[in-house]
């Protein structure tokens, strides 16, 4: 990566060369310096503010949460596992007959040739969704605990 230090370095390696006296070219690298550390003050500060509006965001989305779990009307406290059964049957209508066709591929090559061939279905997205999937539940169910 290219930052702000390769900047500076670059720069002072530039001075260096241009400035023909020892005492310019100590001036301008100190206002170079400077310039270095007043630039990593305000990526830091840009960093504090962009946390604090973060946080705000999370703790307004948890007293909506709470809103919606204290609500009496059922449609409100129930849309939430509805997405996920949703979720979860477009999941199942999707990868399990694109398994049972590449399974009856594969065997039906192999019954016919006699040779093994690479399984014609990639598992990546399906593995990568289920550790996605139960990385959630898991720190949902340490939340659970917590409490």
């Amino acid at each position: 990566m290219f930052g702000i230090d390769d900047i500076v370095s670059t720069g002072l390696k530039i001075l260096d060369r241009v400035l023909p006296d020892q005492k310019s070219k100590d001036e301008a690298k100190l206002k170079l310096l400077e310039l270095q550390q007043q630039g990593q003050l305000k990526i830091a500060e840009f960093g504090l503010e962009q946390a604090k509006l973060d946080t705000q965001v999370m703790q307004g989305q948890a007293e909506i949460n709470k809103i919606d779990a204290g609500s009496n009307d059922n449609f409100q406290r129930r849309w939430r596992p509805f997405i996920g059964w949703c979720g979860g049957i477009c999941v199942a209508l999707y990868y399990i007959p694109q398994t049972l066709l590449a399974n009856y591929i594969w065997l039906k090559h192999f019954l016919d040739t006699g040779t093994v061939a690479e399984f014609p279905m990639d598992a990546k997205e399906l593995i990568g969704l289920v550790v996605a999937m139960l990385g959630v539940g898991v720190l949902r169910t340490v939340d659970k605990f917590k409490k």
